[in-house]
């Protein structure tokens, strides 16, 4: 019985940094990000591997935003007319570059939604 408890705390302690990875891991919800949140993603270093991993998340979320807007005002033209225009062939990096650029500016409402500071920051970057 001894070795069955000395066997399971041994698992239960080799488990403990994948599981505190794991916490450390929250889910992002864009909806609920606010442009301080995201610019703490897009700012963050690409020294780390957790770095990366938010820098990441921050060129899609960016050009999630930009893809939405393409989209809808091809879709529907009459509704919305275009605003953003990005080039073919930016990188989803140049344009959370745009946000980041945008967002350190003085003035700048960083409590707003995310999405709604992105889509100015890529209006002003890459205005039609």
């Amino acid at each position: 019985m001894r070795y069955l408890v000395l066997g399971v705390f041994a698992t239960l302690l080799g488990s403990v940094p994948g599981s505190a990875l794991a916490q450390d891991a929250q889910p992002l919800f864009p909806q609920q990000m606010s442009a301080e949140g995201l610019m703490v993603l897009c700012a963050s270093s690409s020294l780390t591997a957790k770095g990366r991993l938010r820098r990441r998340y921050c060129d899609g979320f960016v050009s999630g935003i930009e893809e939405g807007l393409r989209v809808y005002s091809q879709q529907f033209p009459s509704q919305m007319p275009k605003s953003v225009c990005v080039p073919a062939g930016t990188s989803s990096r140049s344009m959370s570059e745009a946000f980041v650029t945008y967002a350190s500016k003085k003035g700048v409402a960083l409590e707003q939604p995310a999405a709604a500071v992105v889509i100015e920051a890529l209006g002003k970057s890459f205005a039609c």
